[in-house]
């Protein structure tokens, strides 16, 4: 059990926001956002880097299986904001859960958009929160963060996960990749 458990910084019916020592947290739901839900979740995350500092701050976003392209208020809203948060980032990672050609599918897409970004940090697209939380748990000590273990770091995500599904912004985890 995580001691010092995630915090909710923003939330609403599309999205949300928590944070976590040096890590924030973006989830993206099954419904459309707005574009000042938007802003609002890109502010949050500002606010979490600057309190951490430039370099420091990792980032692990959650998509939902069922989700949407944004439209183009919400993807302007979002690529104003790159520039702003984007010093803060010591790595970034993104879990989009499932299994199959469709998933596979928006992975490479969430993949290939973050090759062409030619950030200075590390991505990388996940599956689910395991591989994430191992992978993100290489970047702890870049970020001067301190966990016992990496269980710890996917406890974190697995409890924001969880409070997005509880709040009904992320569809239910489908009972094969429940752990």
């Amino acid at each position: 059990m995580v001691i010092d458990p995630p915090v909710v910084a923003y939330a609403d019916e599309a999205c949300m926001v928590a944070t976590w020592r040096s890590v924030v947290f973006p989830v993206m739901g099954f419904r459309p956002s707005s574009a000042v839900a938007a802003m609002t979740q890109a502010r949050a995350i500002e606010t979490h880097g600057r309190s951490v500092g430039r370099g420091k701050l990792l980032e692990v976003s959650i998509v939902d299986a069922q989700t949407g392209i944004p439209d183009s208020d919400v993807r302007a809203a979002m690529d104003s904001m790159v520039p702003v948060v984007a010093p803060y980032y010591a790595a970034v990672a993104s879990i989009f859960e499932g299994d199959g050609f469709r998933s596979a599918m928006i992975r490479g897409v969430i993949a290939s958009f973050q090759l062409l970004s030619r950030s200075k940090y590390p991505q990388r697209v996940f599956s689910n929160v395991d591989e994430c939380g191992a992978w993100m748990h290489g970047h702890v000590a870049d970020a001067g963060m301190r966990v016992r273990d990496r269980d710890e770091l996917i406890e974190a995500i697995s409890h924001v996960r969880a409070e997005a599904e509880r709040r009904g912004i992320l569809s239910p985890m489908p009972r094969a990749l429940a752990v």
